[in-house]
């Protein structure tokens, strides 16, 4: 091979290599998924698909690993290291056996196959005959089988101790030749450590032990630790953060963690240390049918800023300090804004938050909460950027709070986290679950305030660890459902005593804790439960009424037994808020919705939205469609989306006009939503921008609408401009320009031009360029266009 030639190849192998990454692959499908659907119907298998989701991507999080792919009953996820992806599958077969044994009548059965080797990263996913192989071996395995590759048992055959069944050379759908397989034995535990705490059988529950009698204590309907039990790393990083911000070096700081591992604990911890050293607390919250609010949690914050100000105080207070915002609070706003937002615009209202923390930050030092911004829309993670930039010179803390088991791939908050990681101007505290010594601390502390002599043993720590994994929330869940239940009980001369453990029932999980309690509700307290459920996380005293439509004082009680069975906390507020204790309660009263109620509430909830004028489109429009009525959303989609555009929010406005379209318009609606959707697309993406505007162009030629179809084609010529196209873009002005003819002069033929002299004068014929723009000014001041 001549000289020049090898290095030639030798390059392009080099640069294959560059590309190419070795990680391992897991593959996860249900067995049996079908006819469940069939015998059980579709309710019961959305609640099986949930839970199954849920503790796979529980365990995934866990390990490391990132789901690339979900599709119905199957799972595509990655690691970098084999080990992790092994101990992830095992745990994920050890989960679904205790939902089994807990709930026989709906068996998770899972196969799963693991397989190792190099592939190409490509559009977010990896594509090479690894991934194919994975998938091949998760077919071929059965209902709680675990097979792997002869080369993934190569790799990881020191790092554990799993027996594994040797399974002979296989034949695989799509792969030549024929691999060997193996199944890992991994109901055995392994000889390498310990199984994971969710594998482990229930140890005999003894008495809650106390080192002597105590007299009569009261017990609480509710149960619930008092304190923050652990993180002592965790808050002593954050105590630093507080004080660089005391001193005026503005920090961000994001605690993530999943869902019930104590992430809202934390933050309630932090708002006490921090109102004790005078900081003021601004906190906002997103919820998620905010999804599609700009601003949602900023805007919460800022309310709570001035909660206790009468309405047309915080008007002209706004009014004095941060104009711009008056038209992100709509009972505030009664102008409107020009439609033509731009990244400019966007710019400006960023820096009217930032100026408005910032005069908050002059009077005292600022904490500024923001939770659960995995839900919040991207108009809000880009001002939360935008602040972490700006606010460092203030005395401002930024905190943030997410659910890490939420962060799928292509989630928009892990861009925007990346961008700040690189930028360094972000903290991150992570939460993991507690452990065996903090879980009985925890279970102290719950039981203190009626038994101060109260001490925990060993084994009634362990049995609850092997439930709870550690968790929390679980872990309360667990005590105040033995406590209902009577297996744990009070005596008044004794304090704290238990049945013995042969007649103790522990719930398998945290949907069955909390579906025990909402079955001892009165059933006129479970169907405000269930109202409460439709509208979301919280609600207002008053919108919840109205959804029921039963009087104050039923529904005060309704919501008194919810308070006292640990499903419901009031939030108080100018609105009198109440919310569910956590997310997780929320999603297991909702799950138990037959079809036709949630389909009744929703609208019931809409309607009530849509009658008061101070509602978000958006919300009603979220109700509409979960009540499938989607015709009914469609002019609510609209103003939402026009104001999420005036509110400098392109990619919600974007996703509103885009659900419009995917619902259906009539003809003469398709149009301006098709150029409303180019003209926001334009904003941030140009390649939709140019889909949207050439669908936009086909719709106007075929109604006969020149000037749209004008319209149009000077933006799709924009559009290829801006993609660095060197020719299409001038064509496609001409002919905004020509398809006019005959109308004499109008707006659209002024704004015509002047595109086209624009591209002209790029190409450099600079007296084209002129004579074209002196005809379009004097167009423009004949029709009185200031564009």
């Amino acid at each position: 091979m001549p000289r020049a030639a090898s290095k030639t190849a030798s390059k392009t192998a080099s640069r294959k290599a560059e590309q190419t990454v070795t990680r391992a692959f897991l593959f996860s499908d249900l067995r049996g998924y079908t006819s469940f659907v069939e015998a059980r119907g579709d309710a019961a298998a959305a609640l099986l698909l949930r839970e199954y989701r849920g503790l796979v991507r529980a365990a995934v999080a866990r390990q490391g690993g990132a789901e690339v792919k979900t599709e119905g009953d199957s799972f595509y996820v990655v690691f970098e290291s084999a080990l992790a992806a092994l101990e992830c599958a095992v745990a994920i077969h050890r989960a679904a056996r205790a939902h089994n044994e807990a709930k026989p009548d709906a068996p998770i059965q899972i196969g799963m196959g693991l397989h190792v080797g190099e592939t190409v990263p490509y559009d977010d996913q990896f594509v090479g005959g690894a991934v194919n192989v994975a998938a091949r071996l998760a077919a071929k395995a059965k209902a709680g089988e675990l097979v792997v590759s002869d080369t993934f048992r190569g790799l990881i055959r020191t790092g554990q101790g799993y027996a594994m069944e040797d399974l002979g050379p296989q034949r695989l759908k799509g792969v030549t030749e024929r691999l060997r397989a193996w199944k890992v034995e991994w109901r055995a535990p392994s000889a390498a450590g310990a199984p994971p705490a969710a594998a482990v059988a229930p140890p005999a529950l003894p008495l809650l032990s106390r080192s002597e009698p105590v007299g009569p204590r009261p017990v609480p309907g509710q149960l619930v630790c008092p304190v923050v039990v652990g993180r002592t790393t965790e808050r002593a990083r954050f105590a630093e953060h507080l004080g660089h911000a005391r001193e005026g070096r503005g920090q961000t700081v994001l605690l993530s963690g999943e869902a019930g591992v104590g992430k809202s604990a934390f933050t309630r911890q932090a708002i006490e240390t921090a109102t004790a050293q005078g900081f003021r607390v601004l906190y906002g919250v997103t919820v998620e049918s905010d999804g599609g609010l700009p601003y949602a949690p900023f805007v919460a914050a800022v309310r709570s800023g001035f909660r206790g100000i009468e309405r047309e105080r915080l008007g002209r207070v706004l009014a004095q300090t941060a104009p711009d915002l008056a038209q992100l609070f709509p009972e505030l706003s009664k102008t409107s804004r020009s439609e033509a937002a731009s990244n400019v615009e966007q710019h400006r209202l960023s820096v009217a938050f930032q100026g408005l923390f910032s005069a908050f930050a002059r009077e005292a030092p600022v904490l500024l909460v923001v939770e659960d911004l995995h839900w919040c829309d991207e108009a809000s993670l880009s001002l939360l950027h935008y602040l972490a930039r700006e606010l460092r010179d203030t005395r401002v803390l930024l905190l943030g709070t997410y659910r890490s088991d939420e962060m799928h791939r292509r989630h928009p908050l892990l861009r925007v986290l990346a961008a700040m990681q690189r930028e360094r101007v972000v903290g991150e505290i992570a939460l993991g679950r507690l452990t065996r010594e903090e879980v009985a601390e925890l279970i102290r502390a719950t039981f203190l305030p009626t038994d101060p002599n109260i001490t925990v043993s060993d084994e009634f720590r362990d049995a609850l660890y092997a439930r709870s994994e550690g968790n929390p929330f679980f872990t309360e869940e667990l005590l105040k459902s033995l406590v209902d239940s009577g297996d744990i009980f009070h005596d008044a001369k004794t304090g704290w005593d238990r049945k013995p453990i042969d007649q103790m029932k522990i719930p398998g999980s945290v949907r069955e804790a909390v579906r025990a309690r909402v079955e001892k509700l009165s059933p006129d307290a479970q169907t405000t439960l269930s109202a409460s459920a439709a509208i979301g996380l919280r609600s207002s005293f008053d919108l919840l009424r109205t959804v029921r439509g039963i009087a104050e004082a039923e529904l005060e009680g309704h919501l008194r037994e919810a308070i006292e069975q640990q499903l419901v906390v009031e939030l108080g507020g100018r609105s009198d808020e109440y919310g569910f204790r956590h997310a997780l309660t929320k999603e297991v009263v909702y799950d138990d919705l037959m079809v036709r109620e949630r389909k009744r509430l929703h609208r019931a909830v809409a309607d009530a939205l849509a009658a008061d004028p101070r509602s978000e489109p958006a919300l009603v429009a979220h109700h509409l469609i979960a009540a499938a009525d989607n015709e009914a959303a469609v002019p609510y989609l609209i103003d939402a989306a026009r104001r999420a555009f005036r509110a400098f929010a392109p990619r919600d406005a974007a996703a509103h006009y885009e659900k419009s379209i995917e619902i259906g318009l009539s003809g003469d609606q398709l149009g301006p939503a098709l150029e409303a959707l180019a003209e926001t697309y334009h904003l941030f993406d140009f390649a939709r921008s140019l889909k949207a505007s050439e669908e936009a162009v086909t719709h106007y030629r075929e109604r006969g609408d020149v000037r749209g179809a004008s319209r149009m084609l000077r933006l799709a010529s924009r559009n290829l401009w801006q993609q660095g196209n060197p020719t299409r873009p001038s064509a496609l002005a001409q002919q905004a320009i020509d398809i006019l003819e005959g109308l004499g002069e109008t707006v659209e033929l002024g704004r015509a031009i002047v595109n086209l002299a624009g591209l002209r004068m790029v190409a450099r014929a600079d007296e084209e360029a002129i004579a074209l723009s002196d005809q379009a000014l004097e167009i423009g001041n004949r029709s009185a266009d200031p564009w």
